[in-house]
């Protein structure tokens, strides 16, 4: 039985009623995550722009990608996009088996600015080419369909 890497799929986010008719966005486990939105569903899509952005700032600074806590009293669950799961789960990999980012370029046959940007979770990479560097590192990627 392969093993089974976990990344975060979401995030638990606080929306609160901020003083100018806004709703403040928020983050227990990724305190940077500060945004805001019109209504719940501007809130939302702000909040994975924001999540987005603070793991990849957190990944590049630190390679630390933090574990997602279950949502308390209050709080919403804001799914992250399958593509940027994925990614997290590339960058899981590279960690746990102490591949670089050049190295995985090596085994791809891509310059660095090429696998960069796969690894960016900013980037609109293809999946052909995730599942790619996915394969490079001894990994297969799944996906799990839920019902909205």
């Amino acid at each position: 039985m392969p093993t089974l890497l976990t990344v975060p799929t979401g995030y638990a986010i606080a929306l609160e009623p901020d003083d100018n008719d806004t709703l403040l966005v928020t983050c227990r486990d990724l305190p940077p995550v500060t945004t805001f939105g019109d209504d719940p569903d501007d809130a939302a899509h702000h909040a994975v722009d924001a999540l987005v952005a603070v793991l990849d700032d957190m990944i590049h600074r630190t390679g630390f990608i933090p574990e997602a806590s279950p949502p308390q009293e209050g709080e919403v669950w804001c799914r992250l996009p399958g593509l940027v799961t994925a990614k997290l789960a590339l960058h899981v990999a590279m960690r746990r088996q102490g591949v670089t980012q050049r190295l995985l370029a090596e085994r791809l046959g891509m310059d660095d600015r090429a696998v960069r940007r796969v690894l960016d979770l900013c980037h609109a990479s293809q999946w052909a080419q995730v599942e790619r560097a996915a394969e490079a590192l001894g990994v297969v990627l799944t996906v799990t369909a839920e019902a909205a």
